[in-house]
């Protein structure tokens, strides 16, 4: 048997790490850029955006977090609660903004993919609510 390690480009901040593993095997494996995973330290955020072109789900793995949505259509906002609890996947409709906090003491790690109507074009527009 023939294993092969595939080095990624791992991108820092303050906020904690980003890892998109399928750029590496993306010629053999079809478009799967717009699958990525990334942590949140305690205290960050990340989204305050919305997609116009697709939906995006994200599993959610560890921590105790604040997930605040918002409809771009009916200005409905929505602020929920979610204690440590591993593998909780949700999506995220097409012009519903989003964000999400790390409430615990422990980095939250999310793994993050987009169904398009365009495959070619994952559009993130900013949209602060957190």
């Amino acid at each position: 048997m023939d294993l092969h390690l595939i080095p990624l480009q791992l991108h820092k901040d303050a906020r904690g790490f980003v890892l998109n593993p399928f750029d590496e095997i993306q010629a053999p494996a079809g478009d799967v850029r717009s699958f990525h995973v990334c942590s949140l330290n305690k205290g960050a955020v990340r989204g305050n955006h919305y997609h116009e072109n697709g939906e995006e789900y994200i599993l959610f793995l560890g921590g105790d977090f604040r997930l605040v949505t918002e409809d771009m259509a009916t200005g409905e906002r929505v602020d929920r609660h979610f204690g440590e609890s591993d593998g909780r996947l949700m999506k995220i409709n097409r012009k519903v903004a989003h964000a999400i906090r790390n409430e615990g003491e422990e980095p939250l790690y999310l793994l993050c993919f987009y169904v398009l109507k365009d495959p070619v074009q994952i559009d993130t527009i900013r949209h602060q609510i957190i």
